[in-house]
């Protein structure tokens, strides 16, 4: 009977008379008998980049004793993602992390001197990681006015924030009609922010859709919000006048003549009498612009113009470029202290320097504090919506989707609308 595992040798050996006696050597190996106990699963798919941790014990059959010490290979696709470490007393305990998705198969093989080999195929499918957005800022602004939104982008299944993503907001039109899209920047761990000009209200809400890209990851349900434009008197109240200015006075007079006596009915022809000249400063600061030119601030190039007046010659323009392009050294010196102000060219050229751009205004005489007052402005709408576009020297105009949008910005911001009256 033999005493244990291990190599032994039996060395037969007959003898006769007149015989040569040759001796018979026989090797006999022997081992253990051993289990090996491995994990069921993965029950479910293990997500890209998790560590995830299995326990084995490898034993001798006929007492359950664990054998230590033992070598351990793993093998196979996926391998590489693996360790292996003894705990102690046949106890073995498997650490995987995948770095790649779709279906892999793993070998574990277990093996000592004197003990019988044990093996186990792990097998697992590996996912992306989920994300989603956890949370967006508010979404109600007043109509043609800068909003900052914010979104808190997270893993679904723990909460950690995703960082180095491709974040992008896209606005649409009711119908589902595309009307704008950025891509927001990361401005911490899983939040990212970008600033929007405020649509018209004109066309009731709009609907904002986060979209989020990076590798190995990926979107388990679609996000969207309402986005509503609250209506602005202060915007309106030029087109409200015009359209129902008799109307407004025939109702105004008899309210005041059957409520409020002379007194009251004093106090709103005052009132009618200053809107009256707030509206004619508007249309005389209209009348006053000549024409209107966006130039990219590196390369010289005209992005926009537009020319109000008949007799303006394209001599005279490429003169008027000249004329900006030529203190462009004193919009670079400023740098972004000078963003955003009126720098006067001449008595009847202003220009407003963005970041990457230069918003100029050709006047018949010297505008007027509103009028300077609302070509900042819509130096900054310009600014909101094309800077980041547009920061890279261009050698050519922009397509005509993106002039249609200065236009309309235009008609918003420096009562463009008036001219065409």
């Amino acid at each position: 009977a033999l005493v244990g595992a291990g190599v032994f040798t039996v060395s037969i050996v007959s003898a006769a008379p007149y015989f040569e006696t040759v001796p018979l050597m026989i090797t006999i190996k022997s081992q253990f008998l051993t289990n090996l106990d491995s994990p069921s699963g993965p029950l479910t798919p293990l997500v890209y980049g998790r560590q995830y941790s299995y326990d084995f014990f490898y034993s001798i059959s006929s007492n359950g004793t664990g054998i230590d010490e033992a070598d351990v290979d793993v093998t196979e696709d996926g391998s590489e993602w693996a360790s292996i470490a003894n705990t102690g007393n046949g106890h073995y305990n498997l650490t995987i992390s995948p770095m790649a998705t779709e279906d892999y198969s793993i070998r574990i093989t277990f093996s000592k001197e004197g003990y019988e080999t044990e093996w186990h195929v792990l097998s697992f499918l590996v996912n992306r990681v989920p994300v989603e957005v956890q949370s967006i800022s508010n979404l109600v602004a007043l109509e043609q006015t800068p909003l900052v939104i914010d979104v808190h982008i997270v893993e679904s299944d723990t909460g950690h924030p995703v960082t180095a993503a491709n974040v992008t907001l896209g606005v649409y039109r009711p119908g589902g009609f595309l009307h704008f899209y950025f891509e927001m920047k990361e401005i911490g761990a899983g939040n990212y922010s970008v600033t929007i000009l405020m649509p018209s209200s004109e066309s009731g809400t709009y609907t904002v859709r986060i979209s989020i890209e990076k590798d190995n990851h990926e979107m388990t349900q679609s996000f969207s919000a309402a986005l509503v434009p609250i209506f602005d008197s202060n915007i309106k109240i030029m087109q409200t006048l015009l359209t129902y200015s008799w109307q407004i006075g025939i109702g105004v007079t008899f309210i005041v003549a059957a409520v409020a006596g002379q007194r009251i009915r004093s106090r709103k022809i005052r009132e009618t009498h200053t809107s009256a000249m707030v509206l004619k400063n508007r249309f005389n600061d209209a009348n006053n612009i000549l024409g209107f030119l966006v130039l990219h601030k590196l390369s010289g190039v005209p992005i926009y113009s537009k020319i109000f007046k008949g007799g303006f010659e394209e001599g005279m323009l490429s003169a008027f470029i000249s004329a900006i392009m030529h203190f462009r050294s004193e919009f670079e010196a400023g740098g972004a202290a000078d963003d955003y102000t009126i720098i006067p060219i001449s008595e009847v050229i202003r220009t407003v320097p963005t970041e990457n751009l230069i918003c100029a205004f050709i006047t018949v005489t010297t505008p007027s504090v509103e009028q300077e007052t609302r070509m900042k402005s819509y130096a900054l709408a310009i600014s909101t919506m094309f800077d980041n576009a547009l920061a890279e020297r261009i050698e050519k105009v922009i397509d005509a989707k993106t002039s249609k949008t200065f236009e309309w910005m235009f008609d918003d911001f420096m009562d463009g609308n008036l001219l065409r009256r």
